[in-house]
């Protein structure tokens, strides 16, 4: 037993070596660095999260993609958004807590993250998930992001998954269905059908509608 423990803590050994580990660092030690399908994944999360496309996360970055209206902290007042996503933020932040999240810094929280999930399927599905990327197979595919009815020039009808709806805010704000609609369009859903004229964000369907307008 105490050989096998030796063997794991010089798996796990850190650098520069130090004379404790978390678990979190024994079980990435354990488990040996990111598979690249993995590490393609997160590659897509942080393209995501970095809406300046400068390969650096900061606050500002996060409040175009980040609703914070239903945080606990922000209901009571406790806090403020700033204070929400330098939460974030200074979790991601795996330096100097400069309070600015590089891709290796990124790259390297979810290292964290990962040690402790053994099957890649679900590896992906937390990604897909927590990130709104929408793809995938299986177990692993995306199931978070906004589905809505859409109907089409041609006069067809398809429920459409909303590729990229992170920072389209609260479904029961007034301006939520033009944001959809907006974004429907900057992804050119349904183009092959001559592009998407009418949405149903709540499911209800167009005819329900047509009965209640009359």
């Amino acid at each position: 037993m105490e050989e096998g423990c030796s063997l794991s803590l010089q798996v796990a050994n850190t650098n520069p070596p130090r004379p404790s580990l978390s678990f979190d660092e024994f079980l990435k030690g354990l488990r040996g660095p990111m598979s690249d399908c993995r590490k393609a994944l997160v590659n897509l999360a942080f393209d995501v999260v970095d809406a300046t496309g400068d390969n650096q996360v900061t606050v500002d970055d996060l409040k175009g993609i980040y609703d914070c209206s239903g945080h606990p902290g922000i209901i009571d007042g406790s806090m403020t958004e700033e204070d929400v996503l330098g939460h974030f933020v200074d979790a991601w932040d795996q330096g100097d807590k400069d309070g600015v999240v590089t891709r290796e810094e990124f790259m390297e929280y979810y290292a964290d993250v990962g040690a402790s999930i053994d099957g890649d399927e679900y590896f992906e599905l937390m990604i897909r998930n927590a990130w709104h990327i929408s793809g995938g197979e299986g177990a692993a595919e995306n199931s978070a992001n906004k589905k809505v009815l859409c109907r089409f020039k041609d006069g067809t009808e398809e429920v459409v998954t909303v590729k990229n709806d992170l920072g389209l805010g609260d479904p029961k704000a007034e301006d939520y269905e033009v944001k959809v609609m907006r974004q429907l369009k900057k992804e050119k859903a349904g183009e092959k059908h001559g592009g998407v004229v009418k949405i149903d964000v709540k499911g209800e369907g167009f005819e329900k509608k047509k009965k209640e307008k009359k």
